[in-house]
């Protein structure tokens, strides 16, 4: 009569002692930070392939993966300071009450540079 060899569990690895499968930390579209790390280009095939890939540290979201044209679609177009600043409408004075800005501009156009003596130079 033949006895099966008991198996000695400790020197097995994780994934033999569950099964062949490989044991993913993940569901579906959550990912957890560690496994997130050690698989990184498999989540970013996952952002290409099933969209935006959430990541958790300790069951708690924490950050999500992107396709770069849906950042670029949430983030808006660039725009400089100056351009920023120039975007802002102008309003308009009042019934009676002067413009502002045309004051300004009248100011800085009858403004014109002194003359500084900085001495000799040798």
């Amino acid at each position: 009569m033949g006895s099966a060899n008991p198996v000695d569990t400790a020197s097995l690895s994780r994934q033999d002692r569950l099964g062949s499968e490989p044991m993913n930390d993940h569901l579906g579209d959550h990912w957890q930070v560690q496994e997130a790390k050690q698989r990184f280009s498999e989540v970013l095939r996952a952002v290409e392939n099933n969209g935006p890939q959430t990541i958790t540290r300790h069951g708690e979201e924490v950050a999500v993966v992107i396709d770069i044209n849906e950042y670029r679609r949430l983030a808006g177009a660039r725009k400089s300071f100056a351009e920023h600043l120039l975007s802002f409408p102008k309003m308009d004075a009042a019934d009676g009450e002067p413009d502002v800005f045309d004051e300004i501009e009248r100011e800085r156009k009858k403004d014109f540079p002194r003359d500084i003596d900085l001495g000799e130079w040798e």
